[in-house]
């Protein structure tokens, strides 16, 4: 046994069975670069995140862990983690190629894990190909009614992730109040009974903006609106989730408090105050997270720390202390009654921007075709909201130019006609909708001027890999291989020294290469084969040109 399978000891117990494994593969992560900069570039950075959850890496080492198979510890071993769902009826480990990270229960005992796939899939010997999302499928395992973080639970206001993946980003961007499901099948179907037992007031649903995710915040909004509970729908944009999100803005805490922040209310009326009035001494200090020993944590991203509870406001006329709340999630409130301030719910699409400003729907097409500053001439459409799916089919549609004076007072003439809504209401909507198609204009515009980098960077991992192959010592058989899967065959000699002929234009002084033979003997296949493998910013394809051309062409053509 190597020094990770120390813990494999025969007399344990299920659970400190599951323990060691997991203990395994967090040893595992803490040599894995890759890995790390996996987690970096799906927006979990935060230094604290692989200690606090106990992630793992599964690379396939876990049989070499233990005795081997043909010794009786070893057999019995390998058939407990079977049972168990650790390894499958072949042998294989059930996570290879994923992060692991445990799902532990409320004593701290380890009865789930979650692996996400972060190497490509291999198919199986049945012919099928693992999903990205792995569970423990073991007889004994906990088969769905799990919840992952449920210290989370502490606190009056909770966030709801679409998955184990997703609350990751949302702790390591500095919001701990937020669960996910700890299981295959989902939320507990008594979620909202331990939500209300525990205290909770606020849901804040963070599926992905796509439709299993707008499905699954359907269902959940109606079990907990049922039970009085408060619920609001954090929007992405369309097709994306808080991974993106996070990952696309320059300080994931502030984006995705925005986010929170701009949440939409679900419910029936007005939002409800986020004024609580409490007695006694406040609210309870949440318990701290289970740390593990893992391994070396990702370097710490800058953020706050939202885990303390808020400070009491005492009003002096009564003996009732007023809490003026300040959950995790959100930072700053939601609103409670009014739309949000412009820029908080505005979401693009394409050459759309729509702005939701309840009871109002606002769509703006042609921010891309303004080109001048002193006019903004956009296509226009306001309607309602549609309410549990129904649309009453009142709309208005016009071509405004957002910069007159006059063209605004017509499109709110017709509007308050078609809509039947106050005309001052109307007109604080429009205004905040222009501002919002102002700030949409400057970023397209600067978009436009910000010159593209003629070489993408590259992320960790694809330097990781870069490297690995450059290190590899059959280096050059593997190009041959790679011509050769391009339809090339029997010209592995010639195709090298076009390879290595197109690699030296990184050099002083780079070589050239003209290739010749008869008529129709492959000399095109063999150049855009070889071609093909160079990045696609240093190709220039010229199939003639005369000798003249080339003073027609600038210093940096070729």
């Amino acid at each position: 046994m190597n020094d990770r399978g120390e813990g494999f000891d025969p007399g344990l117990d299920d659970a400190g069975l599951l323990e060691a494994v997991v203990g395994h593969y967090r040893a595992a992560l803490a040599e894995a670069l890759t890995v790390t900069g996996w987690l970096a570039e799906h927006g979990i950075t935060h230094g604290e995140v692989v200690e606090t959850f106990g992630l793992g890496w599964s690379d396939r080492t876990l049989g070499l862990s233990m005795p081997i198979g043909a010794r009786v510890a070893g057999r019995e071993l390998r058939g407990r983690l079977q049972t168990l769902g650790v390894l499958r009826e072949t042998g294989h480990e059930q996570f290879r190629g994923c992060l692991v990270v445990p799902v532990r229960d409320e004593l701290g005992r380890v009865v789930q894990c979650y692996g996400q796939r972060v190497q490509r899939p291999q198919r199986r010997r049945d012919g099928e190909t693992p999903g990205e999302m792995l569970w423990l499928q073991g007889p004994t395992s906990t088969p769905s009614t799990g919840i992952w973080h449920r210290q989370a639970l502490a606190e009056p206001e909770v966030i709801v992730a679409d998955s184990i993946l997703d609350g990751l980003v949302w702790w390591s961007a500095g919001y701990r109040n937020v669960l996910a499901p700890g299981g295959p099948g989902g939320l507990p179907a008594e979620l909202p009974d331990l939500l209300i037992e525990a205290g909770v007031t606020r849901v804040l649903l963070a599926q992905a903006r796509t439709p299993a995710g707008e499905a699954t915040a359907g269902v959940l909004s109606a079990a907990l609106a049922a039970q009085g509970l408060a619920c609001f729908r954090v929007v992405f944009p369309h097709g994306c989730d808080v991974s993106f999100v996070a990952v696309d803005g320059n300080d994931p805490t502030a984006v995705l408090g925005g986010r929170l922040r701009a949440a939409q209310w679900l419910g029936d009326g007005p939002a409800p105050s986020r004024q609580q009035t409490v007695t006694g001494d406040g609210p309870t200090t949440p318990p701290p997270s289970r740390a593990g020993h893992g391994p070396r944590p990702l370097p710490a991203a800058p953020g706050p720390r939202l885990d303390r509870p808020a400070e009491p406001v005492v009003d002096s006329a009564s003996s009732t202390n007023t809490l003026t709340s300040t959950p995790t999630a959100s930072a700053s409130p939601i609103p409670s009654v009014g739309p949000a301030p412009a820029g908080r719910d505005v979401e693009v699409e394409g050459g759309e921007l729509r702005v939701v400003i309840r009871p109002l729907l606002w769509r703006v097409r042609g921010l891309d075709r303004v080109t001048g500053s002193g006019s903004l001439r956009v296509n226009v459409s306001v309607r309602h909201v549609p309410v549990d799916g129904a649309d009453d089919g009142r709309f208005h549609l016009d071509v405004v130019d957002l910069f007159s004076a006059r063209a605004r007072q017509l499109f709110l003439k017709a509007a308050v006609m078609e809509l039947g809504t106050d005309t001052e209401r109307l007109r604080r909507d429009l205004g905040r909708v222009l501002l919002a198609c102002e700030d949409r204009v400057l970023d397209l515009q600067a978009q436009a001027q910000t010159p593209t980098p003629a070489t993408p960077a590259m992320t960790p991992v694809e330097e990781q890999d870069a490297l690995a192959l450059l290190r590899d010592p059959e280096l050059l058989e593997r190009i041959g291989t790679d011509v050769a899967a391009l339809g090339v065959v029997g010209e592995v000699d010639n195709a090298l020294i076009a390879y290595l002929a197109a690699t030296s234009r990184l050099l002083d002084t780079p070589l050239a290469v003209v290739v010749q033979s008869g008529s129709a003997a492959g000399k095109s296949t063999l150049t855009d084969a070889v071609l093909s493998l160079m990045p696609d910013e240093q190709r220039h394809a010229v199939s003639a040109m005369t000798g003249q051309s080339l003073f027609y062409l600038g210093e940096t053509e070729l």
